[in-house]
């Protein structure tokens, strides 16, 4: 390389200088030059000919031959080049981006002798330049793809853009038809007026967001909401930037929720069932009529919580904390409680039985979000219970007394010295514990296993280890009840007189199952280790009771039969009060 004072004040300019001759071998570069080069360039060595890069690229990423530079076409033209760019691969791999401005050095004559080149590195300028294409790229993609109208709006009104969905926002077929048009006239021709104030105070500098309905240019009406903020032009001037979205869809729900919450409202006020809801928390949010007249007080909605009753009770009397009540405990283990009963006492001192329903509320997730309780005022069915109760209770003490005057009578007039009167007592007790035992269940139901035992008590029971009793628990209707109680007495007499029982080693085995579906049951009476039996001579009272009563009382059938090993006995009967 030639040194010398031109090179010297060449190695201080800021920018990249080399000098080439005419054939292109380099005479001249600047440290500058060279370091963006990332090499020293070798003179007259055709490979470093019209430039001393490694390696040359053109924007588009194709290979640039040296031969194609820049700095050969002005030294074949004579033209010089500006503002071209060339991308520079070094030795190491990296690469930098140029832009070239080279000039012909000519001689008096005007011959070509050689030409200059001054590049400078604008590799970051345009890494910056291409993000910011790349970014306006990416903001146009989502402007022109998202479902919402996007629209910028001068400060004199014009709408100076508009996105792809605000042209199907408005129904205009393409951006000409709309574009430069005055926006208040366009979006809003019903509320202009107010558009324009709104507008006026967002190119003003607020940011604001309102609702309107919009009419498009095929007549559509839509209810939209637009999202608008202040943005400054390259002028200088402000305009509007407004995200505006279609919200007919959610209106239309929102409508139809607040008509079905007024209907569901209007539908509870309606029940005459005290309704009441909370929150998740206890919180009451909701109640109805009924609710006011059956707890006497005006429930705090917002404040209540658990029960919007003043003071609650268990059945039996004792006080009841209202986090302890049938609606806390739903809520506490999120589970449904059915029919649970309370008493609600009102401010004045009533106070009112009640059957609750508390139910948990979920969302759609299965989220806890509340509950609803349903009260039943059950006060009359309380006193129609009692009154119930009273009319069994008299009942029961008419047929006990009738029975004792029976009884009374039978000891007057039956011979005193024989067994009769003692049999004929002996029936009638077993008739008046049934009457007990059915007394107590307000005469719907006794259970199987209680007329069986009341029978064979007096003959020693269960305890006595001469009963093997077996089968489930079966609920027999009254008359099933007393037929059943008389017919077991009658056999179990008779054991203790002629049969299994007459002895210290017989035994006694009773089963009795459910068949047909449920809908009869079968007992079985089996004797075993008494004396030998033989058929009795005559029929008495016990046996034309097993026969003929009880098919005449509750359609059994019966089976009686005397083994020698034992009697065994039958009996099916249907377990339906009608039968």
């Amino acid at each position: 390389m030639l040194t010398g004072p031109e090179t010297q004040l060449l190695d201080v300019l800021p920018v990249a200088v080399y000098i080439c001759r005419a054939d292109g071998t380099i005479v001249r570069a600047n440290k500058t030059a060279i370091e963006l080069w990332g090499r020293s360039p070798k003179v007259g060595d055709d490979e470093d000919r019209f430039c001393g890069a490694h390696k040359l690229f053109l924007p588009d990423g194709r290979v640039l031959p040296k031969a194609d530079t820049p700095m050969a076409e002005a030294l074949r033209s004579g033209r010089s080049c500006r503002q071209q760019e060339v991308h520079i691969e070094r030795q190491d791999g990296t690469r930098i981006i140029v832009r070239v401005n080279i000039d012909p050095i000519l001689d008096d004559e005007g011959r070509i002798v050689g030409a200059v080149n001054c590049f400078q590195d604008v590799t970051e300028q345009e890494r910056a330049k291409q993000v910011i294409v790349q970014r306006d790229q990416f903001l146009s993609a989502i402007i022109e793809t998202t479902p919402e109208c996007v629209k910028l709006v001068a400060e004199d009104g014009t709408l100076l853009e508009m996105n792809a969905a605000g042209l199907q926002m408005v129904e205009a077929a393409s951006a000409e038809e709309v574009l430069g048009r005055d926006t208040h006239e366009l979006i809003a021709p019903e509320y202009k007026d107010e558009w324009r104030s709104l507008h006026k105070r967002v190119c003003s500098g607020e940011r604001l967001s309102w609702e309107f309905d919009i009419i498009g240019l095929g007549g559509s009406r839509r209810n939209m909401e637009t999202h608008a903020a202040p943005i400054q032009l390259p002028n200088g001037s402000f305009a509007q930037l407004a995200i505006t979205r279609d919200i007919t869809e959610r209106k239309k729900n929102e409508r139809a929720l607040r008509e079905s919450e007024t209907n569901l409202s209007n539908l509870l006020q309606a029940l005459p069932s005290a309704i009441y809801t909370t929150d998740q928390h206890g919180i009451v949010r909701f109640y109805n009529q009924a609710a006011v007249e059956v707890s006497g007080r005006i429930p705090q909605i917002g404040s209540d919580r658990w029960s919007i009753a003043w003071r609650l009770y268990n059945p039996e009397g004792t006080l009841l904390p209202h986090e302890e009540c049938p609606m806390a405990v739903a809520l506490k283990e999120n589970r449904q409680i059915h029919g649970a009963e309370i008493v609600a006492e009102r401010p004045d001192g009533s106070k009112v039985p009640l059957l609750v329903y508390p139910t948990p509320l979920w969302d759609s997730a299965g989220n806890l979000t509340g509950a609803v309780n349903v009260m039943i005022d059950i006060t009359e069915r309380k006193k129609a219970d009692e009154h119930r109760q009273l009319l069994i209770n008299e009942l029961n003490h008419r047929v006990k007394n009738t029975l004792a005057a029976v009884q009374s009578i039978a000891f007057q007039t039956l011979d005193r010295k024989g067994h009769k009167e003692k049999q004929f007592e002996a029936r009638l007790l077993s008739l008046a514990r049934t009457h007990d035992v059915l007394t107590k269940r307000n005469w719907e139901f006794a259970h199987f296993s209680e007329i069986v035992e009341l029978a064979i008590a007096p003959s020693g029971g269960v305890n006595g280890g001469r009963f093997n009793l077996s089968g489930p628990e079966i609920e027999l209707p009254p008359r099933a009840a007393l037929s059943l109680a008389l017919a077991l007495h009658e056999l179990s007499t008779n054991a203790m007189k002629y049969g299994a029982l007459s002895n210290d080693q017989g035994i006694v085995e009773i089963d009795w199952s459910q068949i047909d579906g449920g809908e009869r049951f079968q007992l079985t009476w089996v004797e075993r280790g008494g004396p030998p039996v033989a058929r009795p001579e005559h029929r008495g009272f016990g046996s034309r009771l097993l026969e003929r009563s009880l098919q005449a009382e509750i359609g059994a059938s019966v089976q009686l039969n005397y083994d020698t090993a034992g009697v065994t006995c039958e009996i099916v009967a249907g377990l339906t009060h009608a039968e």
